[in-house]
């Protein structure tokens, strides 16, 4: 008995089932394929905006640090300036003392001559 071909049995059924599920399979893959590619395209987005988002967060924390030490050094400085303004009025003051000492003792001169 010779066994009939493949062809011979799938002959009025339409195509050979391997192919059939060759071309099924082949399909599928070619429409996984632009889905796959989107979600990769959407995952390098997210990515890229996580990694945009965290260089933001660290140029923020960077500027806040530096906007307290400047708040430090401002506070620093005006203690600094309020002290060298009240030098500058008690120099002041014995300058106004000395000048009357001086103008005091060359009337004393003045008169002793």
């Amino acid at each position: 008995m010779n066994k009939p071909s493949v062809h011979a049995t799938t002959r009025g059924r339409g195509i050979n089932p391997a192919i059939r599920a060759l071309a099924v399979g082949a399909v599928l893959f070619a429409l996984a394929i632009p889905g796959h590619t989107q979600d990769e395209n959407a995952q390098a987005r997210q990515a890229e905006t996580q990694a945009e988002l965290q260089a933001v967060q660290e140029r923020y924390e960077e500027a806040r640090d530096e906007l307290e030490q400047l708040r430090a050094s401002h506070e620093i400085l005006e203690a600094e300036l309020s002290t060298a303004r009240s030098e500058q009025s008690d120099l002041g003051e014995q300058l106004a003392l000395r000048d009357a000492e001086i103008s005091e003792l060359e009337s004393q001169i003045e008169t002793a001559q």
